[in-house]
């Protein structure tokens, strides 16, 4: 945990009670560039029992608002869950341990599952588990706290959160009672506790009483315990309040240079109606789009999208994106000058991956092209569409697809990324200029040089094979969006593969691994995943199609059309087939039909299918990595 004592000074003492209720009084805030409450639940059992158990928790670092005439240092925001704040009577800024005095706000006062968390998921709450001595509760017994556990609804913890006398015969009380404060109705009052000692023990008040006696023992040892803090005085500049937090942080490991650059942002522009963290959750970017490629509004969301423009700004000056240059005044700057030119360049950049079949961050196959392709955009080289420039824009696309599609499937990033995407930018954006100005490009930028090309043997190889499409590996993910590039379509229901009908899509085992461990003796695990063993189909066709041998099919998908399949999320199942349409949408994936269409599967079978769909792939990848545009 983290200190702040340069002046060689002691921290001051204030129980967990004294903090519960200057934030209840509206005299407690955090500065807007910190980070939204993002702890684990892990990180919240270890605080309690931490804290239940008498171990170090840190210490506390605060800026003193102590003036009633002066505004606080910076534009501050309540803490998760808590009370508005009020400017008049606000005593502390909290810059570093807002997380863990948030998470016991939030857990004492049963308010961790608000919308302003940002968190996603069940209904959770926290409780002690008591350790034991016997069934029968004695005056003189003293509760040991054997753990602190997170239980969660619609699972069968639901029953011990919502029946007191469940939870106690597991030895279970819950944290939300360990405060009590009758503004609030969601805390527990002296009422609520004794209510749940009397449904705990629903049949012997005399324990039940003695239950809530030794509950509220509990409860006095925690709130009674101290949460000391650092207090930096009222006069404190600007810069040295952001520096001491960027301190006490870097020293802990616990932020990312993101959460640094937001405080940066502060202290530098000081002046924006919106903090960083604000502008990013407010970006002008299509919300279905940036959900696929970014996640849902979260504070990881806002994270991911930060470190990306703020790479893309680093770009646009001059700079190697490292995460060091974030913090930067020239990089803020340029930020904030060009927001809606960078904001955009992600926006096109986003729209031309999805024109080329990437779809989500799950089949995206390397980030490194989303510093480059919106620096690209922002940087006004591109060609706009217009009756001046469109005759420029295919080649100007020619060009960034095979640049895309290089940094794929070439190892020209795999090392030293940072500092080869910027040499690759500066030579790119001359080639677009030289497209504006009706001039031959060059391709002089590193990444179109010779020696990084395809691994021609690797794509073939079953002795050490591409990876697993769901993987994380750059030329996995490569060969299934090169399948999909030219039109793919479900086996079954001929549609087209569309970005809409995502959570539709399943990768399938074009031979079953189940045959392949059986007859393919010799396939190694690694070999029978394959990244040339899958194909994007849509769920209610991989099911159909279960582990059958490749040869059947046909039989399969016919026999559900003659069974009248009903009609599902896709449109109706099965329209009449023939050899030659079940060959076209076969052959959409770049599969081979007659090495895929065996009754027999074995390791000769095999080895001749992932050969000649290496070879068809092999040819696919090299057009687009000359940048041609092969859509159907």
């Amino acid at each position: 945990m983290n200190s702040f004592d340069e002046s060689g000074g002691q921290p001051s003492n204030c129980s967990i009670e004294q903090w519960m209720k200057r934030i209840e009084d509206a005299r407690v805030a955090k500065p807007r560039w910190q980070r939204g409450y993002v702890w684990t639940d892990t990180q919240v059992k270890e605080l309690f029992e931490a804290l239940l158990n008498r171990r170090p928790v840190g210490t506390l670092l605060c800026l003193a608002c102590n003036s009633e005439n002066r505004s606080p240092l910076f534009v501050s925001i309540s803490l998760n869950g808590s009370p508005e704040f009020d400017e008049s009577k606000l005593s502390f800024l909290i810059l570093d341990g807002q997380q863990r005095l948030t998470s016991i706000w939030l857990v004492l006062t049963n308010k961790l599952d608000t919308d302003e968390t940002y968190i996603s998921g069940k209904k959770r709450q926290f409780f002690v588990k008591i350790k034991r001595v016997g069934q029968k509760i004695k005056q003189d017994d003293e509760f040991l706290v054997q753990r602190v556990e997170c239980l969660k609804r619609n699972s069968k913890d639901e029953i011990l959160m919502d029946d007191p006398s469940e939870a106690w015969k597991e030895s279970f009380v819950p944290l939300r009672l360990f405060y009590e404060d009758t503004q609030f109705d969601e805390c527990a009052t002296e009422t609520e506790l004794e209510n749940w000692c009397s449904k705990a023990i629903a049949n012997d008040a005399q324990q039940a009483f003695m239950l809530k006696n030794h509950i509220q023992r509990l409860q006095k040892k925690l709130l009674n315990r101290d949460l000391s803090y650092y207090e930096l005085p009222e006069n404190t500049p600007r810069e040295d309040a952001i520096d001491a937090f960027i301190k006490t942080n870097t020293m802990s490991t616990k932020v990312s240079q993101f959460d640094i650059a937001v405080a940066e942002f502060e202290h530098e522009l000081s002046d924006q109606d919106q903090g960083l963290r604000e502008k990013i959750e407010d970006i002008d970017i299509d919300d279905y789009r940036i959900n696929r490629f970014f996640g849902e509004p979260s504070n990881k969301r806002i994270s991911l999208i930060g470190e990306t423009i703020l790479k893309v700004a680093c770009v646009l000056c001059e700079l190697i994106p490292t995460d060091r240059q974030f913090t930067k005044s020239d990089v803020l700057n340029k930020l904030i000058e060009n927001w809606d030119e960078i904001v955009g360049g992600v926006d096109e950049s986003l729209k031309f991956l999805e024109e080329e079949r990437i779809w989500d961050e799950k089949r995206l196959p390397s980030k490194v092209p989303l510093r480059v392709l919106p620096a690209l955009f922002a940087s006004g080289d591109f060609p706009k569409v217009n009756k001046y420039d469109i005759v420029k824009i295919s080649p100007a696309k020619k060009l960034i697809r095979a640049y895309l599609w290089r940094s794929f499937v070439t190892d020209r990033y795999a090392q030293q990324a940072n500092t080869r995407l910027f040499e690759d930018f500066k030579e790119l954006r001359e080639d677009l200029r030289r497209i504006k100005e009706n001039k031959a490009i060059k391709k002089s930028a590193p990444i179109f040089d010779r020696k990084y090309k395809i691994n021609q043997n690797q794509l073939g190889d079953l002795s050490n094979p591409v990876a697993n499409p769901t993987a994380k590996n750059r030329l996995a993910r490569a060969i299934v969006v090169a399948s999909l590039r030219s039109g793919a379509k479900d086996f079954a229901s001929g549609e087209f593969l569309q970005q809409n009908n995502l959570q539709h899509l399943h990768y399938h085992h074009l031979f079953p691994k189940a045959q392949l461990r059986k007859n393919a003796k010799g396939i190694s695990r690694q070999a029978q995943n394959h990244a040339l063993n899958f194909a994007l189909i849509y769920g209610v066709t991989n099911q159909m199609i279960g582990s059958k041998n490749p040869a059947k099919y046909v039989e399969t998908l016919e026999k559900a059309f003659k069974n009248s399949t009903p009609k599902s999320y896709i449109s109706q199942i099965c329209e009449k087939f023939d050899d030659t349409e079940v060959k076209t949408r076969v052959r959409s994936h770049v599969i081979p039909f007659t090495e895929f269409n065996v009754d027999a599967v074995n390791k000769t079978t095999y080895c001749a299918f992932i050969k000649k769909r290496a070879s068809m792939m092999l040819e696919r990848l090299k057009k687009l990595m000359d940048g041609e545009d092969i859509s159907q």
